[in-house]
């Protein structure tokens, strides 16, 4: 299949069904299984995103523990020095989401939410349910995942997004870039949160690119969709977000990352096209594409 050639998937943030063709990839991890992805950009809200998208189902079988050359596995977790190797990860993350936790807290302001409920959708082995409970809050988290027994350890671990309006933080660290079906998953998470309840956000920074050249990080077989700042805000507006920050390059030195902190608001809703979303994207492949040798790869410095 030649997927520019095929039906062209419709934007899974504003579901505007006419995308602009931007690049082909090979599909290295196929959860789709094809040889080529499409990269398209919607022209409405700016998501960048490949097509064709896998199913539901499909991200399931990759994301079970058990499933070969599935997510769990490829980290190691079916091997026997296990334990010890996701407790160093643990120990590393904690120290990493303590800084992280540190420098949002002018938009976050964790320090008066203590005794609150915090929520981590896809909390993996749940270093940032640790941190949150070290400042004060119940810890709530989903992870479909092999992680998820661990996490449970220490943490109330769920299998859907809970729908009583429960919750003063959530977090969402890296999982957006995953998704099928990103925007429906924030409209949940807006259902379980408080009025004026917190939101977390980090993804693969596509507008870093000609800077941090990681394209591969960006968008690939697994991360199948890729944000701007102004395409994140878009989807997080959307969806019942208001953004009060966004960091390009991380809220700390990270410079593949994209961060975001927003407020649960029942004014947001649908905005109208943003004629410059898609713009801020093409640039940013545009200029990485300027640093490729005839080859495909990047010339050296």
């Amino acid at each position: 299949m030649l997927p520019l050639l095929e039906a062209l998937a419709a934007c899974p943030a504003c579901h505007h069904p006419q995308p602009q063709p931007l690049h082909v990839v090979r599909n290295l991890r196929p959860i789709v299984q094809i040889p080529f992805l499409a990269v398209l950009g919607c022209p409405v809200c700016g998501l960048v995103y490949s097509s064709p998208r896998p199913s539901e189902a499909d991200l399931e079988r990759f994301y079970t523990a058990d499933a070969e050359g599935g997510w769990s596995k490829g980290r190691g977790l079916d091997a026997p020095e296990t334990s010890e190797k996701v407790q160093r990860q643990l120990e590393a993350k904690r120290v990493r989401t303590r800084t992280l936790l540190d420098a949002a807290e002018p938009w976050m302001q964790l320090a008066t939410r203590a005794g609150g409920q915090a929520f981590d959708f896809g909390c993996g082995a749940g270093a940032f349910l640790d941190i949150l409970r070290e400042r004060g809050l119940e810890t709530t988290g989903l992870e479909p995942a092999g992680f998820r027994a661990e996490a449970a350890k220490r943490h109330r671990i769920v299998d859907t997004i809970p729908t009583d309006c429960s919750f003063d933080v959530i977090v969402i660290h890296h999982v957006l870039e995953h998704l099928v079906r990103p925007a429906g998953t924030l409209e949940a998470l807006a259902t379980a949160a408080r009025p004026g309840a917190v939101l977390f956000c980090s993804v693969p920074d596509l507008e870093g690119l000609p800077h941090h050249q990681d394209f591969h990080y960006v968008l690939n077989s697994v991360h199948i969709n890729a944000f701007t700042a102004s395409s994140l805000r878009h989807l997080l507006q959307r969806t019942g977000w208001r953004t009060v920050h966004a960091a390009s390059g991380g809220m700390i030195p990270e410079p593949t990352r994209l961060m975001a902190v927003a407020r649960r608001d029942d004014a947001m809703g649908q905005d109208g096209p943003d004629a410059q979303a898609i713009g801020v994207a093409q640039e940013a492949l545009r200029r990485y594409g300027r640093l490729l040798g005839p080859d495909g790869r990047l010339r050296a410095s």
